[in-house]
């Protein structure tokens, strides 16, 4: 380990000692995150590893969970590029680390190769490997037992109704309407809808940062990465978080009917499912709107206020296009026939 230990903070002390319960030692870079602490770790022969520490407030059983549910998904399909949850010298996936404050949980991960979809430059064709990862990554999350994951907490569709308060936030009185429209009507008339949904555990964060691509071959999917918020859910949610981070705002249909069709290709959805897809899709932005609006007057996140008004113009466009015009293009692209 470098020679820093001495300046580190208490809690990166306690990081450096149980990494060496992995036998790891080598130059320890800080990653952004949300929650967790992330750090990338190479260590004296090239090898790298992402070493996570959990928050303070998470949950031991959510992260033995994610932990349980990355191994299932590697053993329904190896070449899914999903971090792999290293063992330690003991066997121990999971590592404890106390500070003065609180208990976390160390994790080291593999590696994964390539740069978030979020930095480079986008195409039809990336769109379409993306689409297609989330189909393969769906299809090994139905086989996974029980409901394993959280509630993704603030992101769980099924709340979106309490967010509304948090629109209070958005300056703009038009969008602040819309938006409000969108969650009430998840609410009033779809909820009990989407429950008779097929459901099983999603990913729930399938967007341009947790998605990584080859930097010179921006159309091969390299790395899935975040589990952090699986959930039990309608699993056309999953494509409809997807649509919320991977559509523009200048053409959302299009967009759209790329992203859908590459995935029923893969893994084909029901009519019912592709009926839902515009106001899931709806109710997700609206949530953006609410929760980063909100983020952005609470704290100091640099890209909130941006966040928010990136959904705001996502939110204007597909009322613009309409929910039958949308839906009737879905359908009409979803069952036409491969290269036609």
């Amino acid at each position: 380990m470098e020679d820093r230990a001495a300046n580190s903070a208490p809690i990166e002390l306690a990081l450096i000692r149980a990494l060496g319960e992995f036998g790891l030692q080598g130059k320890l870079s800080a990653l952004p995150a949300e929650r967790d602490k992330l750090f990338a770790l190479e260590d004296s022969s090239g090898r790298k590893f992402i070493v996570r520490l959990s928050a303070a407030e998470e949950e031991p059983h959510a992260i033995v969970s994610q932990n349980e549910v990355l191994d299932a998904i590697s053993m329904v399909d190896a070449s899914l590029p999903i971090p792999r949850v290293m063992a330690s010298r003991l066997g121990n996936k999971i590592v404890w680390v106390s500070d003065r404050a609180a208990r976390r949980a160390l994790r080291v991960f593999s590696f994964l190769p390539g740069v978030p979809v979020g930095k480079t430059v986008r195409s039809p064709a990336q769109l379409r490997a993306v689409a297609v990862a989330l189909a393969r990554l769906d299809r090994a999350l139905s086989a996974v037992e029980g409901q394993r994951g959280g509630n993704a907490d603030v992101w769980n569709v099924v709340r979106a109704p309490s967010l509304i308060p948090l629109l209070a936030s958005e300056p703009d009185d038009s969008a602040r309407d819309m938006a409000k429209r969108a969650l009430e009507r998840f609410g009033a008339e779809l909820a009990s809808k989407f429950e008779v949904l097929p459901h099983q555990l999603i990913h729930n964060d399938f967007n341009t940062k947790n998605v990584l691509v080859d930097q010179h071959e921006p159309t091969k999917v390299t790395g899935i990465i975040d589990f952090g918020d699986l959930m039990y859910a309608p699993r056309v949610l999953d494509l409809a978080v997807l649509l919320s981070k991977f559509v523009t705002a200048s053409s959302p249909l299009s967009d759209a009917e790329e992203a859908v069709a590459a995935y029923v290709r893969s893994l084909p959805l029901s009519k019912a499912e592709i009926a839902s897809i515009y106001p899931l899709l709806a109710t997700r932005t609206a949530m953006r709107i609410a929760v980063w609006g909100d983020r952005a007057r609470g704290y100091a996140h640099p890209g909130a206020r941006q966040f928010a008004q990136d959904a705001v113009s996502l939110l204007y466009s597909l009322e613009r296009v309409g929910e039958a015009a949308f839906t009737g293009a879905l359908f009409e692209r979803a069952l036409r026939p491969a290269g036609v």
